[in-house]
């Protein structure tokens, strides 16, 4: 579960810290040749250099940070336990030096300290420090490389080195446009205030150089994502008939707004700032693209992160919905009342078709709540008088909402089983059910505060979407790995969670835009509360896991 987060973490460390030399060597200083007399582009491009060693440094320390304490994280794993479970140091030790992975790892942390330590060297002269931006740059490739060849690419029975190679171009091209990205987005207040004619043409002599580079690596990603799309799905229908299909459509979907962003700052913006007598509007413009690029690349990243912990379909279809399997999740059904005794198939080897049924009535009564909170959370968008009304509403339905995740997901454990607590939290499964309890109790709480203090941008302001991104991606990451499940029916789940977790994601990255005044306040007040329901419809009608 908390794989997903930590990818996602190592990832964008590791690629502000790849580009960060770039933004130096190959942005701001050869936009400043012709501006070294101007002082307020030499005092802005110093600020950005800057900027980059130290986020370059800190990127790389957080990168080496996550992937240490995923190390415990996947031996946990493997013993089909948490970390509050505790981890056998004997066993941590054997995975991390006898096994390849864990080798790879101990490479990465050595290679990325490399790298924080290169980078905070620039410091003192950003400008003028080649060789250590070199020395920067090379150890940010090494981790780069250890990462790369121990991800699916490398398990590839057959053109293994084509999968790598691949794979390596596509987190090089990533760590280019999402890295550079990620450093203009955190300067974006400086680029706001370069209004001098000397600071606006070094910004736009910036934004020239970077937009064939982000161009280049769009296609280069374009073209190795096909790649491994054909090379993990096999067959087109995979796409839509596998979690692993799934998650990379939704990978896909939220690049878009990435190219869209881009588009913006090309066309639009770096003319802008080249003719226009104020260039407040462009900069602020830029300002804006800028955050929607980077949004939606720390989720692709975070879902790059989730496709590196799925199966990937395989040849034999093993992990792809079947014809009749797809038939029976399109049948809507009413969600039911009739539950059998949890004790039935408590220490069950597989599960029981009373344990699958008593899965769906849990799935079903939460969609039903699901979807009361998106229509209060729509009419509350709506305003008036009502819309204030369900400023109270919607946290009291969460309430309910809550304890009946936390209790009823787990029967067999307390309060309403003879299992004690403390046993179920060292299962990945009954762990993530206690998680997504204590998120909703969260979102209740601070509902009722903003309602009771009239705050701003209701419902909830920021909080709400970065509880709904948080919250969907464990969702994503969320497996059943206590249970003796067969592939079929893990399938089956996996394809449902993924659904439920894209359409959740969605949700909270409109909501985030919105807030943000990046997307027009009416129609994302309309879309994502309406993704909300649809996804709340799902789970109460559509949600299978006997078929």
């Amino acid at each position: 579960m908390d794989d997903v987060l930590l990818h996602a973490v190592e990832l964008s460390g590791m690629f502000v810290a790849l580009a960060a030399p770039l933004v130096v060597l190959g942005l701001v200083v050869p936009s400043l040749q012709r501006l070294w007399d101007d002082i307020h582009a030499a005092a802005m491009a110093e600020g950005l250099a800057r900027s980059a060693a130290r986020w370059g440094a800190r990127a790389a320390a957080i990168a080496g940070g996550a992937v240490l304490v995923e190390l415990p994280s996947r031996v946990a794993e493997i013993e089909d336990t948490t970390l509050l479970g505790g981890v056998d140091g004997r066993l941590l030790a054997r995975f991390t030096l006898g096994t390849l992975a864990g080798r790879l790892a101990v490479v990465e942390v050595v290679a990325l300290l490399g790298a924080a330590l290169a980078a905070a060297r620039t410091r003192r002269d950003p400008l003028h420090a080649p060789a250590a931006w070199m020395a920067t740059t090379g150890f940010a490739a090494v981790a780069l490389v250890a990462h790369g060849i121990g991800g699916h690419a490398a398990a590839q029975p057959l053109g293994r080195g084509v999968a790598v190679t691949a794979e390596l171009i596509h987190l090089l091209a990533a760590s280019i446009w999402l890295g550079v990205l990620g450093h203009l987005f955190i300067t974006r207040a400086a680029l706001r205030r370069g209004v001098a004619p000397g600071a606006r043409r070094l910004v736009a002599g910036m934004l020239a150089r970077f937009s064939p580079l982000a161009l280049a690596s769009a296609g280069l990603l374009g073209v190795t994502g096909v790649v491994a799309a054909a090379r993990y799905l096999h067959t087109p229908t995979a796409v839509l008939n596998s979690a692993y299909g799934l998650t990379l459509l939704t990978k896909l979907g939220l690049t878009l707004p990435l190219l869209a962003g881009g588009f913006v700052n090309f066309r639009l913006v770096r003319p802008a700032l080249d003719r226009a007598t104020d260039p407040t509007p462009a900069l602020t413009r830029l300002g804006r693209m800028l955050e929607l690029e980077v949004v939606s690349g720390v989720m692709v990243i975070a879902i790059a992160g989730a496709l590196a912990t799925m199966v990937s379909p395989g040849s034999d279809g093993a992990f792809v919905l079947t014809s009749g399997e797809v038939k029976a999740l399109l049948t809507p059904t009413y969600p039911g009342t009739a539950v059998g005794d949890p004790m039935t198939w408590l220490d069950a080897p597989t599960r029981t078709l009373e344990d699958l049924r008593y899965a769906e009535f849990t799935h079903h009564w939460s969609g039903v709540a699901v979807c009361l909170l998106g229509l209060a959370w729509l009419v509350q968008q709506r305003g008036g008088r009502l819309g204030r009304r369900m400023g109270w509403v919607w946290p009291a339905i969460l309430v309910p909402l809550a304890a009946f995740i936390a209790v009823a997901s787990d029967p067999e454990f307390w309060p309403l089983g003879p299992v004690p607590l403390s046993v179920g939290l060292v299962n990945p499964a009954v762990l993530g059910h206690r998680v997504g309890a204590g998120l909703v109790v969260l979102l209740a709480v601070l509902g009722w505060r903003a309602w009771a203090r009239r705050a701003p941008k209701q419902p909830l302001g920021e909080a709400l979407p970065l509880i709904l991104i948080v919250g969907s991606l464990l969702f994503l990451g969320h497996v059943h790995q206590g249970f003796a499940s067969t592939d079929r029916l893990d399938t089956i789940i996996g394809v449902q969670h993924t659904i439920i977790a894209a359409l959740g994601l969605f949700a909270g990255v409109v909501r985030w835009l919105e807030l943000r005044e990046v997307l027009p306040r009416r129609a994302a007040g309309i879309l994502w509360p309406g993704l909300i329901v649809t996804l709340g419809v799902m789970m109460a009608f559509w949600y299978h896991e006997v078929i």
